[in-house]
This record gives structure tokens, sequence and C-alpha cells, in this order.
């Protein structure tokens, strides 16, 4: 490999924050049947090709490398070693599901620097969705801190089954207990926030700060629901869906992982 095409792939691959923010979509769905059982998906799809031709414009110049129409093929061709074979190691996925759960349907395809990913959840007990824990394929090198833990597509649903209804909400926020050690605590805080600026900096150092003010997020929640909605606050109906959504239209102002945007406040009380 090249040092312009190494410069180019540790740029694109050493900040997480780029990486899946950059141009990122998440929906997450659940579905019931009449009698309560189901089938619950999510899809995400992350598009890397705004970062990849800004980077190429930048760092290819800088480096000397070859003309921009020469690098693109070659650049897609390594991400592609990087991320072809999808984020999510599916045999294992299938090993920890929680009963009552059954995988129906997977995909992730990398293609023309897009990653995306779907996949489909029967349940016969909604309760059993949050404990759904998904395996990262293990990374090496720049990626590994992001594929360290498993993706929990519905960790942050709550479920409460009272015979009579099913109550769904946003799981609240643990109380924060005060710390035996503050100034451990204070430091640790302060860590991050600098984690997240050395992060930009190095951007701006590259010539490429501009492209977080392009990096967008969406993160949405449907709930399709043939049952009588007793309650509910989704900010958008449409037939038998609910639907919540939360957006970030930029990053170029985040300085401190505080700014980043609340999950969707969801609220829906069905009756069984």
């Amino acid at each position: 490999m090249s040092n312009w095409s190494r410069r180019l792939l540790a740029a694109l691959l050493f900040v997480p924050l780029v990486v899946t923010a950059g141009c990122l979509d998440y929906e997450a769905g659940i579905a019931f049947n009449k009698d309560m059982t189901g089938k619950a998906s999510f899809k995400m799809t992350m598009d890397l090709e705004p970062f990849v031709t800004g980077m190429i414009q930048t760092i290819g110049a800088r480096a000397g490398g070859p003309p921009p129409d020469d690098m693109m093929p070659m650049l897609k061709q390594q991400l592609s070693e990087q991320m072809g074979n999808g984020m999510i190691d599916v045999a294992q996925l299938k090993t920890k599901l929680p009963d009552g759960v059954t995988l129906v349907d997977s995909a992730q395809k990398f293609d023309e620097l897009k990653l995306v990913m779907s996949f489909a959840f029967a349940f016969t007990d909604a309760t059993k969705l949050p404990s759904i824990s998904m395996p990262m394929i293990p990374r090496n090198g720049p990626m590994a801190a992001a594929t360290a833990q498993d993706m929990k597509p519905f960790e942050n649903l709550q479920f409460v089954d009272d015979g009579k209804t099913l109550t769904i909400t946003t799981k609240p926020k643990p109380v924060e207990t005060p710390s035996a050690d503050p100034e451990k605590a204070k430091a640790d805080a302060a860590a991050a926030t600098s984690a997240l600026k050395d992060a930009k900096a190095q951007l701006e150092q590259l010539g490429m700060g501009d492209l977080l003010k392009n990096a967008n997020l969406r993160v949405a929640f449907r709930f399709d629901v043939p049952q009588t909605v007793v309650e509910h606050n989704a900010p958008k109906k449409d037939g038998q869906s609910y639907i919540w959504e939360m957006k970030l239209d930029s990053m170029a102002s985040m300085d401190s992982l505080d700014k980043m945007p609340e999950p969707p406040k969801i609220n829906l009380k069905i009756k069984k």
C-alpha cells in the first residue's frame, strides 16, 4: 500500500466519529400481529462517499498521489477489504438470541462506498427484544474501538406488560450516584471531551474540517399496531404506524458528547 493510500485509509478509519456519524441512517421497527407476536427489524445505511471524495481532494493533493480518478477505485477496493463482510457476525448472533426470538432475515452489503445492513427477527414476546445483542466482527487497528461492543438495536426500549396492556417507552436514564472519587469522575468526563476535540483537530490539520459540516445522523423508530392504542406521543402517525424520529444535521459544532441529541422519547400503550 502506498503512502498516500495508507494516509487516506487511516484518516477515514481512525475516527469512529466520522465513520459512524458521517451519513448514517438508522431505523428500527416493530410490527405486531393481532396475537401480540410479530416481527422486529432494523436497517442501517452508512454512506462514506462524501467523506471519501473530500479526503481524496485534500490528502491526495498534499501527498502527491495519483490523480483523483485513479485514487477512487483503489480506495474503494481497500475499504471493501475492511468492510466488505459487514459488521455483524451472523453465525454468532444466532447462538445468542433470547428465547422466543429467531432471526428470519439478514443482509449486509458494502458497495460504492455505502454499507447497508438489515436484520429481521420474529418474536413471540416483545419484552425479550431489548435482550437482542448482535456481536460485531472483530477488527484490528483503527476500527478496533468501534467494534469492541455488541450492537443492541432495541436496548433503549422498555416494555411493561400488565396482562391487559403493553406499554413501550424509552428506557429512562440511570440515576447518577455520587462518585466515590469526584475528581476521577471529573477527569474521565474531561478526557472524553478532549478525545472528541482531538479527533476534530486532527481532521482540521488534514484540511478536512469542513466534512463535519455535512455529517448527519437520523434515528427512527416505527411501530405497526393493529390493536387499540390507549395512548401515545408519536410525532407522526400513518394509518396503524406510529413513528418517532431524531435528526442531527451537522457535527461541526460538536465539542462535547453532552451535545449529542437525545433519542426519541417514546410512549406507546397498546390494549392487548
